[in-house]
């Protein structure tokens, strides 16, 4: 009997604390960071460019997203105190993303000058041809690829309706 009396007055301890220790994470002071993205060529602004902080803890696991506007500028808000890793994403055009580690998080407090320079990716373009009689194939993907510190770093379909010019040796 004394067994049970003690589980149901732990439950109702629990059940009492669980709405205050919620009130208390959700009040717990939130910081964010802010900057400008630019084409690293040009110094021109970047619209429409993905910017995610993502927590460097193990414990937890918090990531939050904002777009650049018109102008280039972003502000990634409501982050809990703490280190970050900032990631710059031009999805669907041909920038290198790009990663910023350790960019420190205050309460209360917005970070600004977190700022990035895309650069432009490589392109590989040719035409694929038999090896026998030197004749374009039909129906070959087309990839394009993206250059990584003068590296080949990835390869994706291109589905544009571009031509692709011939550079077979005349």
């Amino acid at each position: 009997m004394k067994k049970i009396l003690a589980l149901v007055h732990l439950a109702l301890f629990l059940v009492l604390l669980a709405p205050n220790a919620a009130l208390a994470v959700a009040a717990e002071p939130h910081g964010g960071i802010s900057g400008t993205v630019t084409d690293g060529a040009d110094d021109e602004p970047l619209a429409d460019v993905s910017v995610c902080a993502e927590e460097v803890d193990g414990n937890a696991y918090s990531k939050e997203c904002a777009e650049t506007a018109a102008d280039g500028t972003y502000a990634v808000e409501e982050l809990h105190p703490g280190e970050y890793v900032v990631t710059f994403r031009a999805e669907g055009r041909n920038y290198v993303s790009l990663t910023v580690k350790a960019v420190e998080v205050e309460a209360e407090t917005v970070r600004p000058g977190v700022d990035a320079a895309l650069e432009e990716g490589a392109e590989l373009a040719g035409t694929v041809t038999e090896a026998a009689g030197g004749e374009p194939l039909e129906g070959i993907l087309r990839l394009r690829g993206t250059r990584r510190r003068g590296r080949l770093a990835s390869l994706r379909p291109d589905r544009s309706r571009r031509e692709v010019p011939d550079r077979r040796p005349a």
